[in-house]
């Protein structure tokens, strides 16, 4: 009885006190690779209160700590409370080469080790200007339409204000540009000096074959002059006039060669990505196919180097015994280091109609590997499908085929000629809910009905006058470049009408454009546009026949086209 009190106790407390948890600690970096003489961020996050302190200690071998800083936050969604604790260093590399940020420990708890790539100086040894501006572009060499990465770097060893720097220009001006991500702000080492740097990324898709060069930036900017460094207001009404200097910096210009499509290619959309993905995902290992019951298969395709507006429909038709229903497809796009990642994805919901076996074709994309130059294929393989009667149907077929034919099938039916054929419910209880049932479809029909005109009403209500004048004017200018047999000029003045005629979908491609009118003469012809305007041999096209196909469409109320959903447009204006 004497241990009896003390063992109590302890169980008491191991109930109403929780085992104590490790705490979830996160670790990132905001750049990787880096140059030696680059400072950089490790980030640090935990959802709850670590063991202990941080020990930053093992970072000293491999690195240099420059500056450290802690944060709270803390968000409440919905009545939940989170709190999120994290940790901000700023280091610079000691060395060249594979370099592994270790495990920080905080108590029992850690973080996640980092490997990280060190590589030389980004910075021309020697330079001593109080402002760089440094741009460069990969890969040199790239195909028509090939993601490229240009990447800018403005070095200032002097405080600025009122600066500015000019977006690229690229020689041609149809080469699609656009920024990625933010940007990134660092310091770094140069010939004993230290400079604040502003990272700015870029990703350009060339629209058409042969040299690509992008013209020199140009920054402007005032600083202290030499004797009033560090006492300078800047932006200040009371600023001494002569106290500033303007500067411009230009920056290097840079090129890249264009290949065009190379010969051979199949006739299918052109997709130059380092690397393309074709995926599906039932939701379950093994779904159950069953008639009227309908399953869901969601089909990705991700691919590096191009945009999710760039990658083409999915073409997943099926056979009769098959109905499928698919969603609008889902577009996004991801930044990393490498550039932008585009993913395409399409839920599609699949009924059966019939009982027995049905197959599923296999899906096939082709595509260019750019790393390898080599055409390649991305491929779902076909799939059988075992098919079960739906439940209700499988009963009534037991009930209505009895074994035996004539009177034999009947005897096994026991008679009782005093009994009597007793429903479960009252034949009014069955009528009221009949009756409920009739309404219940009527009302859903008329509200199906009403919603159909709802829809419609905005095709029927009077044009635009301003956008009605635009279509009229790029008719008219689309009718002089197929007249004179401008491939160029009539690529152009199609999505101008494009682009005046679907103001909300804004097809910027002849690509999206032709997928509007998927099965008709107009796709033919557009396609053959498109084919002439990127096919490395160049040989004579006819304007007449585009003309004669686009001419009836230009007029609104002669437009009986399904309008299908198109590829949406790469960057919206």
């Amino acid at each position: 009885m004497k241990h009896f009190l003390p063992i109590t106790t302890l169980i008491i407390i191991a109930i109403l006190c929780p085992a104590a948890q490790s705490a979830d600690i996160q670790a990132r970096v905001d750049r990787n690779p880096i140059a030696v003489n680059e400072s950089f961020q490790l980030i640090l996050e935990a959802s709850e209160q670590p063991d202990d302190d941080p020990d930053f200690s093992p970072l000293s071998r491999d690195f240099e700590i420059l500056n450290q800083r802690q944060s709270n936050n803390i968000r409440m969604i919905n009545g939940q409370v989170s709190r999120t604790i994290g940790w901000a260093l700023t280091l610079l590399p000691r060395h060249i080469g594979p370099t592994r940020i270790p495990p920080i420990r905080f108590g029992r708890d850690s973080s996640p080790a980092i490997q990280l790539s060190v590589q030389k100086s980004a910075t021309k040894q020697g330079a001593t200007e109080d402002i760089l501006l440094q741009m460069d572009i990969e890969p040199k060499e790239a195909y028509i339409q090939q993601q490229l990465r240009l990447t800018i770097r403005l070095y200032l060893g002097v405080n600025t204000s009122n600066a500015s720097l000019t977006p690229p220009q690229p020689s041609d001006p149809d080469t699609i540009v656009r920024k990625l991500g933010e940007d990134r702000q660092f310091s770094t080492m140069n010939n004993g000096r230290r400079y604040q740097v502003t990272e700015r990324r870029y990703v350009l898709f060339p629209q058409r074959s042969g040299i690509l060069t992008i013209d020199p930036l140009l920054f402007q900017g005032e600083f202290a002059a030499p004797g009033t460094r560090g006492s300078l207001l800047f932006n200040s009404p009371f600023s001494g006039f002569g106290q500033t200097q303007r500067k411009q910096v230009r920056s290097n210009a840079v090129s890249v060669k264009v290949n065009p499509i190379p010969p051979g290619y199949p006739s299918a959309p052109w997709l130059p990505a380092g690397n393309l993905q074709l995926l599906d995902d039932w939701g379950t290992d093994d779904p159950g196919f069953k008639v009227g019951e309908p399953v869901t298969r969601t089909i990705m395709m991700m691919a590096d180097g191009l945009t999710a507006a760039q990658l083409p429909a999915i073409d997943s038709s099926l056979s009769g015994s098959l109905k499928q229903y698919p969603d609008q497809p889902l577009l996004k796009d991801t930044d990393s280091e490498q550039g932008t990642t585009g993913l395409r994805q399409q839920k599609i919901a699949i009924v059966p109609t019939q009982p027995g076996e049905a197959i599923l074709p296999a899906i096939t994309v082709i595509w260019w590997n750019t790393t390898t130059g080599e055409l390649e294929t991305a491929h779902l393989p076909e799939r059988r499908l075992s098919i079960l009667p739906a439940p209700g149907i499988e009963q009534s077929q037991g009930l209505q085929e009895p074994r035996g034919t004539g009177m034999e099938a009947y005897q096994s039916i026991p008679e009782d000629k005093d009994r009597i054929l007793v429903t479960p419910y009252p034949l009014w209880w069955i009528a009221f809910f009949a009756a409920g049932w009739l309404l219940t479809a009527l009302a859903w029909w008329i509200r199906s009905r009403q919603s159909a005109r709802k829809i419609s009403l905005p095709q029927s209500r009077a044009p635009d006058t301003t956008v009605g004048t635009a279509r009229n004017a790029t008719g008219k200018q689309l009718k002089k470049a197929c007249q004179d047999n401008d491939p160029e000029a009539a690529g152009k003045e199609l999505l101008a009408w494009a682009t005046a005629h679907w103001p909300d979908i804004r097809p910027l491609a002849l690509g999206s454009l032709a997928d509007c009118y998927a099965g008709s003469d107009a796709e033919v012809q557009i396609r053959e546009l498109e084919r002439h305007l990127y096919s490395p041999e160049k040989g004579n096209w006819d304007g007449q026949n585009l003309w004669r196909t686009m001419e009836g469409l230009m007029d609104e109320k002669n437009q009986k086209i399904e309008q299908r959903e198109p590829i949406s447009p790469l960057y919206p204006r």
